[in-house]
C-alpha cells in the first residue's frame, strides 16, 4: 500500500509532473501559425535526486521551529509558571544567549536553502508585492520605533520568513507543499501528545488545570497551529485504504489535541474548517448554472448565523466556556485604544509595543492589571506596530486573496486551491481574538503568504484559461 499521503519525500515522482501547476511568465505565451497560444512551463527540479531528499528533511528543521513560533519547548522552561502566565515579560521571558544561538542556526539553514533562488526574485509576480511592502515598512519602522534594535531584529526575521515562503512555493509542487506541511503536522501532533503525557512541566499550561500546550509557548498557539495544519490532511490525495486511514487518524489526533488544549479559539477554528470544507464541496458539486444560487443561499445563511451569534453572544460564549470579556480580551482592546490614537499613522515600530514594561505599554499594563504579550487581535497588533499604513496593506492582502479565492473555488480547479482558500479563512477567524499575522518566525504567517500567492496565480491562470494545481 502506498504511504505517499504521509511521507512526501521519496515517491510520487510522476504525480509531481502531472500535478505541478503552470507557472505563467511574461512573454511565455507565444502565437503559433494557427493563432492558438502556446504555453511554456518552467521545469521543477528533479525530485528523485538524493540531494532533494536531504534538502527535504533539512527543511523539517526550520518548519518545526516555525511551527513552534520560534520558541522551542526547552527554552525558558523556568518561566513556565502561573506568575509568568499572568504578568508576561514583567517577570521573565527575556531573550537569552541560547535563544540567539538557536535563531542564528535556524535562520542560517533558511538562508542556505533560499540563497539559490534569490535571482528569481526579480521575476516574482504581483502577488508577492504586498508582502515585500510589509517587510520594507517593518524595516523602515526602526527609524521611529520605541525599540529600534528590537524592530530591526524582528523585521529582518520577517524578511527572511517571506523569502522562505518564496522558496517553499517555488521549490515544491502544489501536492508536495501540502504533503510537507502534513509531515510537519504529524511531527507536531505526536510531539504535543508526548510532551503533555510524559513531560507535563513543558507540555501543560501553567494555571490552566492541565490544559495541553505541547511544544508551544502557550495553549492558544498550540490550538492555532494545530488547526492551521489540518487542511493539509483534508486536501491532499488519499487514494488507498492506508492513506484514508492515515487521514482519519490525523483528524482524530487533531481533535484530541485541541480537545485537551481547552482553547475556545481552537474549537472555533476547527468548526470553521469543517464548515468551509462542507460549503466548498457543496458549491463544487452543483452544476455551474446553479452555483450562483447556491452561493447566494450560502451567503444568506452565513449572514443569518453571524447575526444570531451577535444577538446571543453572551449565551454562546458561556456555552463554550468563555465569559463575555473573552478572558479579559475586551479589557485589553479598550486599554490599547488611547495608545493607538497617539501614533495612528505609523505605529510604535515593528514588534516594539509589547514585550517590556516601558512607554505606552506600561499604561496598558496599569489599566489591565498585568502586561499581556499581545493585543489578542491581529488587526489591532498590526495597527500598534505599523500604524494604519501597515494595517491597510494587510487588509489589502486579505481582500485580494478573498477575491482570488472566490474565483478559484468557483472554478473547481484543484484541492490545492481549496487548501489556500481555507488558510485565508482561518487567518481572518484567528485574528479576531489572537495575533496570527506578521508574527516573526511563525509558520502560520508563512502559510498565509503561500496561500495568497497561490490564489493570486490560480486566479490569473483561470483568467487565461489554464490549469492550476
Amino acid at each position: 500500500m502506498s504511504t505517499n499521503w504521509l511521507l512526501p519525500l521519496g515517491a510520487d515522482i510522476s504525480a509531481r509532473a502531472a500535478k505541478c501547476s503552470f507557472r505563467v511568465r511574461k512573454g511565455n505565451i507565444s502565437k503559433r501559425n494557427s493563432g492558438a497560444p502556446s504555453l511554456q512551463t518552467s521545469t521543477p527540479p528533479a525530485d528523485q535526486s538524493v540531494a532533494h531528499l536531504a534538502v527535504t528533511w533539512l527543511l523539517m528543521i526550520p518548519c518545526f521551529f516555525f511551527a513552534s513560533r520560534g520558541q522551542l519547548w526547552f527554552q525558558n522552561a523556568d518561566a513556565n509558571n502561573a506568575l509568568t502566565a499572568k504578568y508576561s515579560s514583567l517577570v521573565g521571558g527575556t531573550s537569552t544567549t541560547e535563544d540567539l544561538v538557536i535563531d542564528i542556526l535556524i535562520y542560517g539553514i533558511v538562508v542556505m536553502l533560499v540563497f539559490p533562488l534569490i535571482p528569481q526574485l526579480s521575476s516574482a509576480r504581483r502577488g508577492w508585492m504586498v508582502f515585500a511592502a510589509l517587510c520594507t515598512l517593518a524595516i523602515a519602522s526602526c527609524a521611529w520605533s520605541q525599540l529600534p534594535a528590537r524592530s530591526l531584529k524582528y523585521s529582518l526575521y520577517l524578511a527572511i520568513d517571506t523569502l522562505f515562503a518564496f522558496y517553499f512555493y517555488k521549490r515544491f509542487s502544489p501536492e508536495r507543499q501540502i504533503r510537507l506541511l502534513l509531515l510537519v503536522g504529524w511531527i507536531s501532533l505526536i510531539s504535543c501528545v508526548l510532551m503533555a503525557l510524559f513531560f507535563p512541566h513543558f507540555g501543560l499550561e501553567p494555571g490552566a488545570s492541565g490544559a495541553w500546550r505541547g511544544i508551544y509557548a502557550y495553549k492558544n498557539a498550540c490550538a492555532m497551529i494545530t488547526a492551521f495544519l489540518l487542511p493539509g490532511a483534508l486536501y491532499t490525495s488519499a487514494n488507498t485504504l492506508m492513506s484514508k486511514c492515515l487521514r482519519i487518524m490525523y483528524i482524530a489526533l487533531t481533535i484530541l489535541v485541541i480537545g485537551n488544549n481547552r482553547s475556545a479559539t481552537g474549537w472555533v477554528l476547527l468548526t470553521s474548517i469543517f464548515l468551509y470544507a462542507g460549503a466548498v464541496a457543496l458549491v463544487q458539486k452543483v452544476h455551474s448554472s446553479d452555483r450562483p444560487i447556491v452561493i447566494l443561499l450560502g451567503a444568506a445563511t452565513a449572514l443569518s448565523l453571524i447575526a444570531a451569534v451577535l444577538s446571543y453572544s453572551r449565551e454562546m460564549l458561556y456555552l463554550i466556556g468563555k465569559d463575555p470579556t473573552l478572558s479579559g480580551r475586551t479589557a485589553i482592546w479598550q486599554a490599547v485604544v488611547p495608545s493607538l490614537l497617539k501614533r495612528p499613522i505609523l505605529g510604535y515600530g515593528y514588534q516594539a509595543f509589547w514585550g517590556y514594561a516601558h512607554g505606552e505599554v506600561a499604561n496598558v499594563a496599569a489599566l489591565k492589571g498585568g502586561l499581556p504579550s499581545a493585543a489578542h487581535n491581529g488587526f489591532l497588533d498590526t495597527w500598534l506596530s505599523l500604524g494604519i499604513v501597515g494595517l491597510l496593506l494587510v487588509l489589502f492582502s486579505f481582500l485580494k486573496a478573498s477575491r482570488d479565492a472566490f474565483s478559484c473555488i468557483k472554478s473547481r480547479r484543484s484541492s490545492y486551491l481549496n487548501w489556500g482558500g481555507c488558510i485565508i479563512l482561518l487567518m481572518v477567524v484567528a485574528n479576531t481574538d489572537e495575533k496570527a499575522m506578521m508574527v516573526p518566525s511563525d509558520l502560520i504567517w508563512i502559510m498565509y503568504i503561500v496561500a495568497c500567492v497561490t490564489m493570486s496565480e490560480g486566479a490569473q491562470d483561470i483568467r487565461l484559461g489554464l490549469g492550476r494545481g
